[in-house]
């Protein structure tokens, strides 16, 4: 009997433990990555589901599409959920353009900063080899309060933090001015 709540325990600490370790990863890299701002290109900001919220495509993932999809192998042969990179050269106002592709964060130039992608197919034989297909970040939407939508539908760039692996983690939404967008404000003399 000691021996099942040993198993027990082992499991129930098991389970609180890769979310924890998963969560506090993700604290590290919005603390300590390096901010950069990605052009977006905003597409839908409301969904009947999911309430209101903004399906995000960047420049960055449009640039890399375009040039894997143009490309001779081994890039343009990328296989469904493969890892790649996009490195790029960050300006003084943050904001981060695609210098080059490769398949390693250590292939980073001084000066660059490694992004890791991921690459989805457009063939429905996702198991072969072809050239045709999309960069994904991992976050294609923004989700805010209700009634927010007007304000969100200025954004014009997403804020996100990158290690020095590549991953990364959107922070939030920014202006044209690439100033960070934290909501409405709710009027005074509400709440």
């Amino acid at each position: 009997m000691n021996a099942n709540r040993i198993w027990v325990a082992l499991g129930v600490a098991l389970t609180l433990a890769v979310p924890a370790a998963l969560v506090a990863r993700h604290e590290r890299l919005l603390a300590s990555g390096k901010p950069v701002l990605l052009a977006l290109r905003p597409v839908d900001p409301r969904s009947l589901m999911q309430g209101d919220y903004m399906a995000l495509d960047y420049d960055v993932t449009q640039a890399v599409t375009r040039t894997v999809n143009a490309e001779p192998a081994p890039l343009g042969l990328l296989r469904q959920g493969e890892t790649l990179y996009a490195f790029l050269a960050v300006d003084a106002q943050g904001v981060g353009r695609v210098v080059r592709i490769g398949t390693a964060p250590s292939m980073a130039r001084p000066g660059e900063l490694a992004l890791r992608l991921r690459w989805q197919q457009s063939s429905p034989i996702w198991f072969m080899r072809w050239a045709g297909g999309n960069a994904v970040l991992p976050s294609h939407s923004y989700f805010f309060a209700e009634g927010e939508g007007g304000y969100y539908a200025k954004a014009r760039y997403a804020i996100w933090r990158v290690g020095n692996d590549g991953d990364a983690l959107l922070e939030a939404l920014a202006d044209e001015h690439g100033r960070r967008m934290d909501g409405v404000a709710a009027p005074a003399g509400s709440g």
